[in-house]
């Protein structure tokens, strides 16, 4: 069991080791943001780089997630926006199919299905 350990100290095992990961020297944001580059994958990352120089900009790890996180949250922002602008309609409230057969449904409040 290993116990809290303060920043920039490193973790030993119980046998005296040091982690494997902290073996290679590189700090535990920086394995992470790494991590989510791979996920990226390396065209996505390649592009965000080279609009991030030619914007005159430094090409850091934390500027290209950062870049890739504001182009997710445009989609969300979009696909919002059309679903906003195409407006609800009562048709959109309907229950499903498989419950209007059922015999207690009743589409509107005091009407008695007629199945």
């Amino acid at each position: 069991m290993t116990r809290a350990k303060p920043p920039g100290k490193r973790v030993i095992s119980p046998r005296g080791e040091i982690t494997p990961k902290e073996a290679a020297g590189i700090k535990k944001d920086q394995r992470s943001r790494f991590g989510q580059l791979a996920g990226l994958g390396m065209d996505k990352v390649e592009k965000i780089g080279r609009n991030l120089l030619a914007q005159g900009k430094d090409a850091t790890t934390k500027a290209i997630l950062s870049e890739a996180k504001e182009g997710e949250i445009m989609k969300k922002r979009s696909s919002f926006e059309a679903r906003r602008d195409r407006g609800a309609k009562v048709s959109d409230l309907a229950a499903p199919g498989h419950l209007k057969s059922e015999p207690w449904f009743c589409p509107r409040r005091g009407e008695r299905s007629t199945n």
